[in-house]
């Protein structure tokens, strides 16, 4: 049920010794950094199908043995296959919901074509998310579908010419041109299993970008329908989960907390205590000195040139960011002077992860933004993403930061911008 997600991780437990487990450990120093960076090229070098060209190869073989031809369905198969995206690395995206149609032996065979066979058992069936309290809900293909096709079509973007803001533009589109007439026509109690899911997959990613109260609205109204008629299902906790985020990201809080208390087996964290205002135009949530409590702060935008970075702590990228800023003494001395740091609202249900980062990197202390489509100004929330801007007017910025690192690019722009900063340290 969750929007297609970016790769972040490849574990490499099978070639470091144990002490070196977790990838907090993997890059706390230098030379286990450059052993990550060693077995991930190693896993790139092997991988069988590294881009679009092989991958076009070894989709014509129709031996029923080989990996590619593991699924049941050729329907699934093509979702697949028309949802892979490859950077200069490798494979770095696809839609994890067709591998929840497979056994762990085929994802896993499968995704090592790919050299990244560990990734398996973050998706494989028959319990994908057991280490997350929940359960996956079935993957429904696109041909059987097709309003879920559409909506993943504009989900699956990733021309260079679309905006973040372009693409909610889209999402809304969709839920009021599409979504909502079929609703009138039909609605959630009316459709049966799988057409339920299939609009609770669609209400989940639509709310996932557009954080609307409309549309966490439909959402919890259509799972009740749903709750109601398949008492039983399996997929119930993964649902309510899903139904809980997105009230909370959108900012209903009472149905929030009343739905966790119908359904307190879900395994969410504890809503923190927020002091809400009416504010117009942009604003964060800060973190009190109590680490429990967030409090609604304006967001104006500094007369003076400045940077705004948008980064969260689960982004592998933002903790190299991260890192190779504190490396650099001159880079740490001049972000903890010229920048804001801001986390999306999704992180809304799990401060503790921001609280930490905070204690650890003070020089980027992240707020968490109250509403993204506020900041009209903004147009990219990839992560990491780095402005420069003068008095709310985006000057440059700088996307992504990948493994090798950019701060060539960066501290070029910084002196750029700021062509006093040697001066100034």
């Amino acid at each position: 049920m969750k929007p297609l997600l970016v790769l972040v991780a490849i574990s490499i437990n099978f070639l470091l010794p144990k002490t070196a487990l977790t990838s907090e450990a993997l890059t706390e120093t230098v030379s286990l950094k450059k052993q990550l960076e060693k077995v991930e090229d190693l896993q790139a070098q092997h991988a069988l199908i590294k881009n679009k060209a092989d991958l076009k190869f070894y989709q014509t073989i129709t031996y029923p043995g080989f990996p590619l031809n593991v699924f049941s369905s050729e329907y699934v198969r093509q979702d697949f296959l028309d949802s892979i995206k490859f950077s200069e690395k490798g494979l770095y995206r696809f839609n994890p919901g067709t591998l929840s149609t497979l056994t762990f032996d085929e994802a896993y065979r499968l995704l090592d074509l790919f050299g990244m066979s560990n990734l398996a058992k973050h998706y494989a069936a028959p319990d994908l998310t057991a280490e997350h309290g929940s359960i996956t809900t079935p993957y429904l293909n696109n041909t059987e579908y097709p309003l879920l096709a559409q909506l993943r079509a504009i989900d699956n973007q990733d021309d260079i010419n679309v905006s973040d803001f372009d693409k909610l533009a889209a999402f809304r589109d969709f839920y009021d041109n599409t979504i909502l007439p079929e609703l009138e026509k039909k609605n959630c109690s009316e459709r049966g299993h799988h057409k339920t899911l299939a609009v609770l997959e669609m209400l989940y990613t639509i709310n996932f970008f557009r954080n609307d109260q409309d549309i966490a609205g439909q959402y919890l109204a259509c799972f009740n329908d749903y709750a109601r008629q398949f008492s039983e299902s399996k997929y119930i906790p993964s649902l309510v989960t899903d139904a809980y985020k997105s009230l909370l990201s959108s900012r209903l809080l009472e149905a929030a907390n009343k739905l966790k208390q119908q359904y307190p087996e879900i395994q969410v964290g504890d809503l923190p205590t927020i002091q809400s205002r009416e504010i117009k135009g942009p604003s964060v949530y800060r973190i009190a000195a109590d680490e429990a409590t967030l409090i609604q702060q304006a967001f104006s935008f500094n007369k003076r040139t400045e940077v705004l970075v948008i980064a969260h702590p689960y982004c592998r990228f933002c903790q190299m960011l991260i890192k190779d800023i504190v490396a650099d003494e001159k880079l740490s001395q001049f972000f903890k002077n010229h920048s804001r740091w801001i986390a999306d609202e999704t992180y809304l249900s799990s401060i503790d992860a921001i609280v930490d980062w905070n204690k650890k990197y003070p020089m980027a202390s992240l707020d968490i933004a109250y509403l993204k489509q506020d900041f009209t100004e903004l147009e990219e929330w990839a992560t990491p993403a780095i402005y420069f801007l003068n008095d709310g007017e985006v000057l440059d910025k700088l996307i992504g930061w990948p493994e090798e690192g950019r701060k060539h690019a960066l501290k070029s722009l910084i002196e750029t911008h700021f062509p006093d900063f040697e001066k100034s340290l």
